[in-house]
């Protein structure tokens, strides 16, 4: 194999691992509000006992349980996309793997997850 052949993979596979790393911290990102957001919801309540807030704690850990479940498929879903990539990379002859099935998961997810967060908002779970 020439060596312009290697470096492009070498090139593809780097481009592949920055991908990863992005959808790894989008989704930490995801994972980490949605723990935050029950801590702090706990902390006003016990800091302002007597306020009274809009928010149930219901909604609260809904809400929170939707941000970490969203960050892990997310995570799931770059990693096996990631590992797809590699794999076609790595084959003599090259094959060519659409990334589109996955791109169109991802925003579906985050779509669905936004639709679902504004309908617990506006029926604040009781």
């Amino acid at each position: 194999m020439s060596s312009t052949n290697e470096l492009a993979k070498e090139r593809n596979r780097a481009a592949a691992e920055r991908t990863l790393l992005g959808w790894i911290q989008r989704s930490v990102a995801l994972i980490g509000f949605g723990v935050a957001f029950e801590q702090i919801y706990i902390g006003i309540k016990v800091i302002f006992p007597l306020t009274d807030l809009t928010f149930k704690i219901q909604l609260v850990y809904f809400l929170s349980l939707t941000f970490v479940g969203v960050g892990i498929f997310l995570l799931i879903l770059a990693i096996r996309q990631y590992s797809l990539q590699v794999r076609a990379i790595e084959r003599n002859n090259y094959l060519l793997f659409p990334s589109r099935p996955f791109n169109s998961i991802a925003t579906l997810a985050i779509i669905l997850f936004g639709i679902l967060c504004l309908l617990a908002i506006s029926i604040k779970l009781n």
